[in-house]
């Protein structure tokens, strides 16, 4: 049956060609990232005064990743614990959370040394 169409006055039908320096460019590509938008769309919001989505640093994305991962994993030890199927959890799985929350937290600041993982 597919999606229905969207309504024209709301369709993107029109195109600017813009032209811009190679710092330029480079430039709005960093801040349409650092927003996580693609360029069209960051062009549209900020060239119109619509709410541009928070900045938020590479590293802090790769780091919330990495956080919802664990927090995957916690939550089925827990769901297993409470339903009786896993009364304790592993003594080495504890320590490799443990030792991957420490890492994390230190990516977040920014502070990571690769040599003490």
């Amino acid at each position: 049956m597919g999606r229905p169409p969207k309504d024209p006055a709301h369709a993107l039908s029109e195109k600017i060609n813009v032209r811009f320096t190679a710092p330029e460019f480079a430039a709005i590509h960093a801040a349409a990232a650092l927003h996580g938008l693609g360029l069209a769309a960051f062009l549209r919001r900020a060239a119109l005064g619509y709410r541009l989505p928070p900045a938020v640093p590479a590293i802090n994305r790769a780091a919330y990743a990495a956080l919802a991962r664990l927090a995957g994993n916690l939550n089925q030890w827990m769901h297993a614990i409470n339903a009786g199927i896993a009364p304790s959890v592993p003594q080495p799985s504890l320590e490799e959370l443990r030792r991957l929350l420490r890492l994390l937290r230190a990516d977040l600041l920014g502070a990571r040394r690769d040599s003490q993982d």
